[in-house]
């Protein structure tokens, strides 16, 4: 069985995979999934939310995964701060 998503006027086709949910309500990622996402790993992280009565789960990107997103550091003494650097990495992450 398939559903049909729109999203951002690109239609996807994707195949329903089914999972169980153990008694302590972990649910296991199939290997099909976990091989489209080589950055999730055992321990890593995900965001999961509610939508219209549909469970969402989307890895959570590390810092390490956006290095890199606020350019080459200035060439002059005068450059971001640490904290500012860090909240706008922080900023950029939320909107991935």
């Amino acid at each position: 069985m398939y559903n049909v998503i729109q999203l951002h006027k690109q239609t996807l086709r994707m195949e329903n995979i089914t999972s169980s949910v153990s008694p302590k309500f972990q649910v296991t990622i199939p290997k099909a999934i976990r091989k489209k996402f080589p950055s999730l790993q055992p321990f890593s992280q995900v965001e999961i939310s509610e939508k219209n009565g549909v469970i969402l789960i989307k890895p959570r990107r590390s810092l390490k995964d956006v290095i890199g997103i606020l350019g080459k550091p200035p060439v002059s003494g005068k450059g971001l701060s640490f904290n500012t650097i860090r909240k706008k990495a922080y900023e950029n992450m939320r909107e991935i």
